[in-house]
């Protein structure tokens, strides 16, 4: 924002900023900050912001300054569930990525597919599933998951009926969760 102003019966248009000598030397410079709309719960706890009416004010908000947090979860899948649940979440995901933390083997002939990674933005998820037997392929898929968090817990899920048929269950192992909130 700027201000029209009148120094030494000279007048300004639009002046942003001005840069004025000190005392004893050096310069002091003062901002126009009436255009500022940021409230204490903006700005990160224990950083300092000047209001637009110019009052220095020491921010609130926890999580760096901004309502979105991380965090990761860990969860041990068995018998190739088609469903995930991760719990004791902090806060109702914004987005997440599930990647699986386990190698998958490969052997044999029977076709399964095991999703390997699951991402959301919103109602938007996205995910990868290896499909192994006669033919090993990384199949991305675009529909078929869904996700819900009630209370402190995410359920990730598959349309899959089991592992044999795509998008896939989950394989036996290892998943990693890291989510916004």
């Amino acid at each position: 924002m700027a201000q029209n102003i009148t120094l030494l019966g000279a007048s300004y248009s639009a002046v942003p900023a001005v840069t004025l000598p000190k005392t004893g030397g050096g310069t002091a410079s003062f901002t126009d900050v009436t255009d500022t709309t940021a409230a204490a719960s903006d700005v990160a706890s224990g950083k300092y912001f000047y209001t637009a009416a110019g009052v220095r004010t020491q921010g609130t908000a926890s999580g760096g300054g901004g309502s979105v947090q991380f965090d990761t979860k860990t969860v041990t899948a068995s018998n190739y569930p088609v469903s995930l649940q991760f719990t004791s979440m902090k806060g109702e995901p914004k987005a997440f990525v599930v990647r699986l933390n386990t190698s998958v083997s490969s052997s044999g002939s029977t076709t399964y597919y095991y999703i390997v990674e699951i991402a959301a933005f919103g109602t938007t998820t996205h995910g990868n599933c290896f499909r192994i037997g006669s033919t090993r392929q990384v199949n991305s898929i675009t529909s078929g998951y869904s996700w819900s968090y009630s209370g402190t817990t995410l359920t990730i899920t598959s349309s899959a009926a089991s592992r044999s048929a795509s998008p896939g269950a989950f394989y036996s192992g290892s998943y990693e969760l890291l989510y916004a909130y």
